[in-house]
């Protein structure tokens, strides 16, 4: 392990983007550089006002300001620079020159591999990708199987919001009692891929208005817990219904057991291993509502009020998650991570 910083470029710069950085700057988090950040779009300027007023995080205490090449923020007498570049064509990344060690692939593009890999060839060390990935590669979930990343491995990713919500209580469930089979429907607030008004759209739904519809949608996380719990391989299917919100989702879970179950004994095992990874997982006994769970950076909150269990062996559990800042807050749980390997 070394002294030095884990310097960072972020690539994408939209609310995964922004909000990782936002979260580093406003955290005392040591040994982290954000080096640089790039996408088409937006002026330093425009960055540095989107990365301090957000329209659901509210204003950024710190002082931060942009030159015509930076974003410029002030902090305890410190000065943090970073390069706010306009780079269209990956090729034309200056990962190399930047000495990067890990680039966060925030586009939502780079679900294989080989996409991935462009960064590496370019002269970054590792890449992060803050998406699931659709070729097998794999994924770590925190509270799932982080503990299977490794220093050799380069190209890593964080998986979805959603999976890093019902992937620790569901590997929790099944090391404790043994799960048959599962059914998820997330309750997702809306996301910028969705349409202010009606418009074309990926589907038939998705090209309706996102602030006025409840819309029926897929979701890969039941396949991508499969990947990151051996175990549940198989065993879950999903879909989401994306709400007009603008953060904090719900996970509702349909979970028939190997085993006679009560809804005390499953809120039991949830409790037991918050207390293991309280920053991870949480329980709430309290009739909360979505916007209590706003800005929240654990992946995942039972709603223990709710547990229901039928016929013995199958129960309903419902999981709340702050689908922006409880992500990035594992995705900055992963460059600490890989800090330690530097």
């Amino acid at each position: 392990m070394t002294s030095q910083p884990l310097r960072v470029a972020i690539q994408g710069y939209g609310r995964i983007g922004r909000m990782l950085h936002r979260q580093l700057i406003e955290n005392d988090i040591e040994g982290i550089e954000i080096v640089a950040v790039n996408s088409r779009r937006n002026t330093p300027a425009e960055r540095a006002h989107l990365l301090k007023r957000d329209s659901i995080y509210r204003t950024s205490p710190l002082d931060i300001s942009a030159d015509d090449e930076n974003i410029i923020v002030k902090k305890n007498g410190k000065i943090l620079i970073t390069k706010s570049l306009n780079i269209g064509n990956i090729d034309d990344l200056p990962w190399r020159e930047l000495d990067i060690d890990v680039v966060v692939e925030a586009t939502g593009m780079a679900t294989k591999s080989n996409f991935a890999q462009k960064h590496i060839d370019l002269g970054a060390k590792k890449v992060l990708v803050s998406a699931p990935m659709k070729d097998g590669s794999p994924m770590h979930v925190f509270g799932a199987n982080d503990e299977e990343i490794t220093a050799d491995m380069t190209i890593l990713s964080n998986a979805s919001c959603t999976t890093n919500c019902i992937a620790a209580p569901l590997k929790a469930l099944n090391d404790e009692i043994g799960i048959e089979s599962f059914l998820l429907t997330t309750i997702h607030s809306y996301t910028d891929s969705q349409n202010l008004l009606d418009n074309s759209g990926k589907d038939m739904r998705k090209a309706r208005s996102g602030v006025q519809n409840l819309i029926p949608t897929t979701t890969g996380a039941t396949g991508a817990v499969g990947k990151v719990v051996k175990e549940l391989e198989g065993k879950g299917d999903g879909m989401a219904i994306r709400v007009p919100l603008a953060t904090s989702s719900i996970s509702d879970l349909t979970i028939n057991f190997s085993k006679n179950v009560t809804a005390e004994e499953l809120n039991a095992v949830i409790a037991a291993k918050s207390k293991e990874i309280p920053e991870i997982l949480g329980v709430s006994y309290e009739p909360l509502v979505s916007t209590d769970f706003i800005a929240d950076t654990r992946s995942s909150i039972l709603d223990a009020d709710s547990t229901k269990v039928v016929n013995g062996k199958t129960a309903q559990m419902l999981f709340w998650y702050d689908n922006e800042w409880g992500y990035v807050a594992r995705m900055i749980d992963f460059l600490v991570k890989l800090k330690t390997f530097k």
